[in-house]
């Protein structure tokens, strides 16, 4: 059966709704897309009747065609939606088509819809790590939102979450990027951290505590116990150095470490 974009779109912008969201931010106003204003829950109720009679395989290319090419933005998270709906297997059969969507995002809530996607196959398939971790040193900003915000996306649903000797180098290369969303995923991936390894995290909140961003240090802070929270944000306003700076040359989360490189293979592989 085959069904068109074409008829899609008609038919999902013919969506009753009693009121809109405010579209007036800048995020809005740059985007390539037409906005409509729908909210989450009216984009997740609407039902496509041709889409509920195809195959898996149809129903992916539809998707597919929906992401690549429609030009509404509630559209394509309807597209995003629907993934949620596929089951793991049929997820990781079609990672390399969801891995050719990040090329088209453009924007927080898209990113963000793919980053539930792409954690759930990281939680069921560990060599998917390797495709955020060649994510994180992508030129396109989405990219590297994706490398970090995709490791955990809420870390209470992770079931078998990597460790983070793994994972905070990709933070950490991200520490001085220029890029608003970027530095606001470093900050919301901290924090899911901190509910993983507590301990760990906040080593790494020391070391960093001046190197954070502003748009995502008071998030990265939101899980961190109080006499915690209140030590980093005096390490962040001193003029001298942060005592802790020195444990970053004797941290086991420098990027270019072998011994981390032999770590992840070990873990991929087993």
């Amino acid at each position: 059966m085959n069904i068109s974009l074409f008829d899609f779109e008609q038919k999902f912008k013919s969506i009753t709704i009693i009121s809109l969201k405010d579209c007036s931010s800048k995020d809005y106003k740059e985007s390539r897309y037409t906005i409509l204003g729908y909210r989450a829950d009216d984009i997740k109720s609407f039902i496509y009747k041709p889409y509920l009679e195809l195959e898996t395989k149809s129903k992916i290319e539809f998707l597919n065609s929906i992401i690549l090419y429609s030009k509404i933005s509630e559209s394509v998270s309807w597209a995003l939606y629907k993934l949620e709906e596929f089951n793991i297997e049929e997820l990781i059969q079609n990672k390399n088509i969801l891995l050719n969507w990040a090329n088209i995002i453009e924007n927080w809530w898209h990113c963000d819809q793919l980053s539930s996607i792409y954690n759930q196959i990281l939680d069921n398939h560990r060599l998917f790590f390797k495709e955020l971790q060649s994510f994180n040193s992508f030129s396109y900003p989405w990219h590297r939102r994706l490398s970090v915000t995709s490791l955990y996306y809420y870390a209470k649903n992770c079931k078998k979450p990597l460790p983070l000797e793994m994972t905070l180098p990709l933070i950490e290369r991200l520490l001085s990027d220029e890029h608003y969303y970027v530095q606001k995923a470093v900050g919301w991936t901290l924090r899911e951290m901190s509910q993983i390894n507590y301990e760990h995290t906040l080593k790494f909140l020391k070391i960093h505590a001046k190197h954070i961003a502003p748009a995502g240090f008071s998030t990265a802070l939101e899980k961190i116990k109080e006499k915690d929270k209140t030590y980093i944000k005096e390490l962040r306003k001193k003029d001298n150095s942060n005592p802790h700076e020195f444990e970053a040359h004797h941290t086991p989360f420098s990027i270019s470490s072998h011994k981390l490189k032999e770590d992840i293979h070990n873990h991929l592989r087993n």
